[in-house]
């Protein structure tokens, strides 16, 4: 053998063995992920079997490797569909952990898309809760996120997440559309919460990249200032907050056209929703919330 071939023998044997450093490290970075995936949501590896309802023993979760011999394509489809993330992120052929779902221009669709999680969930149980950070420009500085409770662990709920993102809340026309997901949601009896947060928590969460921080029961924040976002639904002066001029006066159209459409009901009781909103348009209404029933 000339040195030649020497030479590409070498570089077969190196590349070869590359090859299977490569592939052993890629199957283990799928199993660390399918831990990574349960720890995320409050779930120890010990239990995954009780939770994922397998024929599997402890011995079979506690390491990366015995881990690696039950998972198959079933397993990691069927972990996928129970917390709502991409299959590719799990494969570690992504970054992306969560599927995001935009609605701003197309706040028509979020009654649909609602009912279907709706129909299909586990318990029925959903709620939300709307993150908003001061304004960055164009920049989204808001991510509604829902949150859907799939069943329980002894006396703790276990839950899923839903991202819907790309809401720049300073601008009149994404602050009416998602003020519709708002009221459909209200309307359906899911209740979402508002908290004021910094940009960074927007950023870092906005485009399914990162888990959501769990707790011991959820995953929804509970730091920042509560604010109430059914009001933007049903008071001129909350729906057109730190809306100015041309501005406000468009974002209240928009509001009046959704709300012929059905899109501003959200089965609270008040009276003269329609009425105020014409009024704070027409520049007569001050814009004061309106009394309960």
């Amino acid at each position: 053998m000339n040195f030649s071939e020497l030479s590409s023998a070498l570089s077969l044997v190196t590349q070869t063995t590359s090859w299977v450093r490569h592939y052993r490290t890629s199957r283990r970075s799928v199993a660390r992920r399918f831990v990574r995936l349960f720890a995320a949501h409050g779930i120890h590896r010990n239990q995954m079997p009780r939770v994922m309802e397998l024929d599997a023993t402890l011995a079979d979760v506690q390491t990366d490797e015995s881990l690696l011999r039950i998972l198959t394509d079933e397993l990691l489809d069927k972990a996928a569909r129970l917390f709502a993330i991409r299959r590719e992120w799990l494969e570690s052929a992504s970054k992306q952990i969560y599927p995001t779902h935009d609605f701003y221009k197309q706040s028509d669709r979020f009654p649909e898309f609602l009912d279907s999680l709706l129909a299909n969930s586990y318990s029925g149980a959903l709620r939300g809760m709307l993150l908003v950070a001061e304004s960055h420009g164009f920049e989204s500085n808001a991510l509604l996120v829902l949150e859907e409770e799939i069943g329980s662990l002894g006396d703790k709920p276990l839950c899923r997440y839903h991202l819907c993102n790309n809401w720049n809340f300073d601008y009149w026309k994404s602050r009416a559309h998602l003020t519709a997901c708002v009221a459909v949601a209200w309307a359906r009896k899911v209740y979402i919460l508002g908290r004021e947060v910094p940009i960074r928590d927007i950023r870092r969460y906005r485009d399914g990249l990162s888990f959501l921080d769990h707790r011991e029961d959820s995953a929804l924040s509970l730091l920042g200032p509560p604010w109430y976002p059914e009001e933007m639904a049903l008071k001129p002066a909350s729906f057109v907050k730190g809306l100015k001029g041309e501005e406000r006066t468009q974002g209240l159209k928009l509001w009046l056209e959704f709300e012929s459409l059905g899109l501003m009901e959200t089965g609270l009781p008040y009276e003269y929703v329609r009425s105020s909103f014409e009024r704070a348009l027409n520049g007569r209404g001050n814009g004061m919330p309106l009394n309960r029933r």
